[in-house]
């Protein structure tokens, strides 16, 4: 009994050191063009200001094809179970979804097409896009990241 007691005290002494904090994962993506990795991200590329040239993705306007697509595969340890995924941008005002999935889980990826882009591009003349990942329920964000920028040049 004596044993057991010991046992217990000491569980629950090193389960203060043991804190949810520190327990954390980071959060990461994979980012796909037509299928193949093109980048793997994480968290901390939000976090570092010298990261934000390997955030950046460049893609030649002229060679973009109407099928072209960007896939993003999103990992976290603390989804939210219920949510809708949204791939997403601002235009100054508004956000504009440009991909979305009612399935959850990291199995399921989120997709759109290029040419959402290249069209907002030759209506409005923006080059620059800051995709963000945003996991809804109930028409409320329960995350939201920003996770890469597409430049066209």
């Amino acid at each position: 009994m004596k044993k057991i007691i010991f046992i217990g005290l000491v569980l629950m002494a090193t389960s203060q050191f043991a804190s949810a904090e520190a327990l954390d994962t980071l959060n990461y993506w994979h980012v796909y063009y037509n299928g193949v990795k093109i980048r793997d991200y994480n968290a901390l590329f939000n976090e570092v200001k010298e990261a934000l040239p390997y955030k950046t993705i460049s893609l030649r306007l002229n060679s973009i094809k109407g099928y072209d697509s960007v896939t993003i595969l999103y990992g976290s340890d603390t989804r939210c179970p219920i949510c809708d995924i949204h791939l997403s941008f601002y235009d100054g005002l508004h956000e504009i979804v440009i991909g979305s999935t009612k399935r959850h889980g990291f199995k399921y990826p989120v997709s759109f097409k290029l040419k959402t882009l290249v069209d907002f591009e030759k209506g409005r003349g923006t080059k620059t896009f800051e995709i963000f990942y945003t996991e809804v329920a109930d028409d409320k964000p329960y995350r939201k990241e920003s996770v890469f920028i597409i430049q066209l040049d």
